[in-house]
């Protein structure tokens, strides 16, 4: 199973050779991390009903967004059957990425800088949305590289 080298994961994938465990754990993986996201986000009592609206909102746009377009991708390349395979293989490798090179520098950052910025929940908003589009534009180049046609030997 492949952690962190989303170059070797594109290759893998684009020559279909990742093995059907490896692709469930990658599922599994993706629905636990689901899971705790929505068991631990809280939001600060004295945020207003209409920013928690408003954020979630947000998040749905770009999601679905996003993976209508990913989805995109893959059947005007005729690889819409591996969708999923892709999603959640690469998502993976992209969070885990993402976590260890942006989220934990950033909230490192804040925390050395002494940011409020979790109490204001407009700037929060902000940077969740920015945060999510970076994700997701990083997810897309990588669809963009599988989905590539290899070139024959």
């Amino acid at each position: 199973m492949i952690f962190f080298n989303l170059s070797n994961l594109e290759e893998r994938l684009r020559g279909n050779s990742l093995q059907a465990n490896h692709l469930f754990t990658y599922f599994m993986i993706n629905i636990i991390l689901v899971i705790l996201s929505l068991s631990t986000s809280k939001q600060p009592e004295d945020t207003e009903v209409w920013i928690m609206g408003l954020s979630t909102l947000m998040t749905a746009i770009i999601t679905i967004g996003f993976l209508i377009y990913l989805f995109d991708l893959c059947k005007r390349a005729g690889s819409e059957n591996r969708f999923l395979e892709f999603y959640f293989s690469l998502g993976f490798v992209v969070v885990l990425n993402f976590a260890v090179f942006i989220l934990i520098p950033i909230a490192v950052l804040i925390k050395i800088l002494n940011l409020p910025l979790l109490d204001f929940p407009l700037p929060n908003l902000v940077l969740d949305v920015l945060l999510e589009v970076i994700f997701y534009y990083i997810l897309t180049r990588s669809f963009q590289r599988v989905l590539v046609p290899t070139k024959p030997d």
